[in-house]
Order: C-alpha cells, then structure tokens, then sequence
C-alpha cells in the first residue's frame, strides 16, 4: 500500500490527471501521467465493467499495485484496468504495465 501523500485520493484530482495527462495502453491497462513538481502519487482504477464481484476489482488492483513497486515515475499516475484484466495473471499484467510506464517516460 502506497502512504497517504502518495496516493491521487480526491475525485476532481483524478479527473484533472485525465484532462490533462498523458496516456498510454497496453492491452488491458490504461496509464495516465500528469506531470507535475508535487513528487509522485497514484491511483489504481478497477470499475464494474472489469468485473462485478469486488473480490475479483481487488485482486487486479492489488496485482497492478505490486507490479508498480518497481518503476519510477514522477507526477500524478492513474492505472486504470479494463475488461479481460480479472483473466490475466500477475507476470502479464505486469508486463502490460511497464510497457505503459515505458511508453510514458520516454
């Protein structure tokens, strides 16, 4: 789990990382950076379309967070998992989400 001050927590701050941000996707992952001098904070998106149960958002947003601990980044990131994410294990996912990281620092 990311500290407090490291996550993006408020609604129309996510929203600006989305107007603003710069995107990139990768099969099932989305991946949104706003550049800012704020240090670095994050948010994992799972919604319903992903899947209906809870238990299975959780799960994605949980592999999608592990697999983040890796990379650097600075500004605002928003990781937003699609349908067919639930599907996918940890090491794909993970492959998904660093192209999307590397997509977006170079």
């Amino acid at each position: 789990m990311f500290a407090r001050d490291q996550r993006l927590r408020k609604t129309h701050e996510i929203l600006a990382t989305f107007r603003r941000g710069k995107r990139k996707s990768s099969g099932p992952v989305t991946c949104v950076l706003f550049k800012t001098t704020g240090g670095k904070r994050v948010t994992v998106i799972a919604d319903k379309k992903v899947s209906k149960l809870a238990v299975e958002r959780n799960l994605v947003k949980r592999r999608l967070r592990a697999a983040l601990r890796g990379h650097e980044w600075s500004g605002d990131l928003v990781i937003r998992a699609s349908v067919g994410s639930v599907a996918l294990d940890y090491d794909v996912l993970a492959n998904h989400l660093a192209q999307c990281l590397r997509a977006l620092s170079s």
